[in-house]
């Protein structure tokens, strides 16, 4: 996610870019929600495959922090993926959620996580990179393994009285698209409030495009889309609930974009993989996603308690 507030040759870049960012953010679309209406185990299988994918992503990451034979143990992450099918219990995910949660802000809060851009050619710097290695694979590890299956919770539902679409439509199909719409609104309106009211920066080191601007704007515009479209499709929030709801995935998925964009300003690269032509890797359309998806699940947990 971006806020697009960065110089003109960036946009004029992208504004060059945009056809073909099209085409691959439509075929995406496409596919994603294409499982999501095939059925429980077809977007099981999907979600599985994004963080297999991912798993490859962040391990040429961690091979260009030094860890070159490092990272195996990141392909079993998308068979908790599957087995989140299994109705893993709902306390234990938390707990495990909890964990990444923490480990996410002590990541980005820390200050002496060592960079590539820093100290260049340094040989104590190469050193602490390695070192440091190890514990971006095993958190990597949890972000890959817990947080995607949310989305396969979500999907499973069973969230009766809570969100209802026709009978034609699958019942696990509202939970998982709704809070992707709101990371999309929330990416929109930051990019839009980037460009059009960006002047003070967010986190210069982690991200230099971002504004706090912008950051504003993805949340205003994810709390109202969040209100607007609660009610024609069916989700069953009252007009508080959205509001809520929408601060929540507007707070999550800006926070998912800078967990990755720390990751790869370690690591020293641009985009985590270039499977999607104009976007980058699966990490990077896929960030806020996840760190919005367990967010999301457990407010309509709750929501769902109430009814």
């Amino acid at each position: 996610m971006t806020d697009g507030s960065g110089a003109s040759v960036d946009r004029d870049r992208s504004a060059a870019d945009l056809p073909q960012r099209i085409r691959s953010a439509g075929l995406f679309v496409l596919v994603f929600v294409g499982a999501v209406f095939a059925g429980p185990w077809v977007f099981a299988g999907v979600v599985a495959l994004i963080g297999l994918i991912g798993a490859f992503e962040l391990r040429r990451i961690l091979v260009n922090l030094g860890w070159g034979r490092g990272g195996a143990f990141l392909f079993v992450a998308p068979v908790f993926t599957i087995a989140s099918l299994l109705r893993l219990p709902t306390n234990e995910l938390a707990i495990g959620t909890g964990l990444v949660g923490i480990a996410t802000l002590a990541w980005l809060f820390h200050p002496t996580t060592p960079s590539r851009h820093a100290e260049a050619g340094d040989e104590r710097q190469a050193t602490r990179l390695a070192a440091f290695a190890p514990l971006v694979g095993f958190l990597g590890a949890l972000y890959l393994s817990l947080l995607p299956a949310f989305l396969v919770r979500l999907h499973s539902g069973p969230w009766d009285g809570v969100a209802s679409l026709p009978d034609a439509f699958p019942r696990g199909a509202l939970p998982v698209l709704f809070p992707v719409v709101l990371v999309w609104a929330a990416d929109t309106g930051a990019y839009a409030f980037g460009i059009l009211f960006g002047r003070h920066r967010l986190w210069p080191s982690v991200s230099p495009k971002k504004t706090w601007e912008g950051l504003i704007g993805g949340i205003v515009a994810t709390v109202l889309v969040a209100v607007l479209a609660s009610g024609p499709f069916g989700i069953g929030f009252g007009t508080l609930e959205a509001v809520v709801g929408g601060l929540l995935v507007g707070i999550a998925a800006p926070l998912g974009d800078l967990f990755e964009s720390r990751l790869k300003r370690v690591a020293g690269v641009k985009d985590s993989g270039r499977l999607l032509p104009g976007h980058g890797g699966v990490l990077d359309r896929f960030d806020s996603v996840f760190f919005a998806a367990p967010v999301f699940y457990y407010y309509l947990l709750e929501i769902a308690g109430r009814v």
